[in-house]
């Protein structure tokens, strides 16, 4: 079993994992086994490790690229079990999802539809430029927004398009629980995610909008930032259950 990073890996809990791959290398380890309580993957005849940290394009999600059993490919997304974020608002800002919420959002600036909504986005001028907050309709405090991920953006942004029946999501922080058994490196791990149906609901997506000073899209939404957030994270957020889209 050959261990490669393909990408200089940064992030603390896949140099944790390297370690852990490297080690079972070492020993001469052949097979790779991925365990929790309920549900365990087995792939045999490894070949190669390879540590590609992550893409760089939409929609990607490998952190891990498994090679075995003669050339078969298992991709690997790796999550911490108390992760924050299912998808950076980097790679959210500026799609169809993004646009479609800040423009519903946006849409009570210039023409009040509801008031309904216990929140309001609000214009404001910093630095002789128009930007915007959400704040709560009563009191004027500032808020965040969460709203609930349809179907198809949830499967996308937990998946992206190499996970979905090529591999899994696997929530782990590889401190501790890992043996070799024979042949075997066998990883006691917090998660195991391979369609959408296995995801808790404590981690399904929301796509979070929040009031920031910086914002990757500046120029069409200044002040607000969209990001895909489990529910879990969800600290303070107004919550609306049901999808825009």
């Amino acid at each position: 079993m050959n261990v490669i990073n393909s990408k200089v890996v940064k992030d603390a809990n896949e140099l944790t994992a390297m370690r852990e791959f490297t080690r079972a290398s070492n020993a001469n380890v052949n097979n790779i086994s991925f365990k929790t309580l309920a549900k365990t993957i087995t792939l045999n005849n490894v070949s190669e490790v390879d540590f590609i940290g992550g893409a760089d394009s939409k929609d990607i999600k490998t952190d891990i690229r498994i090679t075995y059993d003669g050339g078969k490919v298992f991709n690997v997304s790796l999550k911490k079990p108390s992760f924050k974020a299912w998808e950076s608002a980097d790679s959210l800002i500026g799609d169809a999802v993004a646009e479609k919420i800040l423009e519903y959002l946006l849409d009570e600036v210039n023409n009040p539809t509801s008031m309904i909504r216990s929140f309001k986005p609000v214009s404001y001028i910093q630095g002789g430029k128009v930007r915007y907050r959400i704040v709560k309709r009563s009191g004027n405090s500032i808020t965040s927004v969460a709203f609930k991920c349809g179907t198809s953006d949830a499967t996308r942004v937990i998946f992206g398009t190499d996970i979905l029946g090529r591999g899994a999501v696997i929530s782990n922080d590889f401190n501790s629980g890992s043996i070799i058994n024979g042949q075997t490196l066998e990883i006691n791990v917090s998660g195991i995610y391979q369609v959408l149906s296995e995801i808790p609901n404590s981690i399904f997506p929301y796509f979070q909008v929040n009031s920031v000073k910086e914002t990757r899209n500046r120029y069409r939404f200044p002040g607000l930032r969209v990001e895909a957030k489990p529910l879990n994270a969800l600290s303070n957020s107004i919550k609306i259950e049901i999808p825009l889209r």
